[in-house]
């Protein structure tokens, strides 16, 4: 009887490495979704959560407010800095 060659031995086949490979794609690909899908619904939620003040009279009026608040401030700083003070001689 001869005697079976090397090649011809019967060996297990295994699809356990294609397996893997098909489970670790398949993993970053749901991975991946569920961040796109994440994102897109905080993208979503920030924008509906602070609707933009669009009324131009209000808008100005708050302008308004913020330059006198500005000239103010202005106005005590160059007071400040003019005024020599005990102690420091500039």
């Amino acid at each position: 009887m001869p005697r079976p060659s090397r090649y011809r031995r019967n060996t297990p086949f295994s699809l356990f490495a294609f397996q893997d490979i098909i489970a670790a794609v398949t993993g970053v690909m749901l991975l991946a979704t569920l961040l796109l899908m994440l994102e897109l619904v905080t993208q979503t939620l920030v924008a509906n959560a602070a609707p933009v003040a669009t009324d131009d009279a209000v808008n100005t009026q708050e302008r308004a407010s913020l330059e006198a608040k500005l000239e103010q401030l202005l106005t005590e700083l160059s007071e400040e800095s003019t005024t020599v003070r005990p102690g420091i001689i500039t």
